[in-house]
């Protein structure tokens, strides 16, 4: 997930090895802030990603927000 474009909220971005920890990254449960009510979900810097309903995704930043759920994107 980065916030690399101050007009789009938190996306993923699929540059190989850009963003990836030695040894990968580690998963949403080892890394959260908190649980909601379908899942856990990371709060940093004003932005917040959150799995979901059904093994939905989504990112809310900057007054913007993207998902996904069922291989479908959607974003406002």
């Amino acid at each position: 997930m980065v916030i690399d474009q101050s007009w789009l909220p938190a996306h993923p971005t699929f540059a190989v090895g850009t963003h990836t920890l030695p040894g990968g990254n580690p998963g949403l449960v080892d890394v959260k802030t908190g649980d909601g009510t379908w899942g856990a979900y990371i709060e940093h810097a004003g932005a917040r990603c959150e799995s979901g309903f059904h093994g939905s995704f989504s990112c809310k930043s900057k007054g913007r927000t993207w998902g996904i759920y069922s291989g479908i994107i959607s974003a406002s």
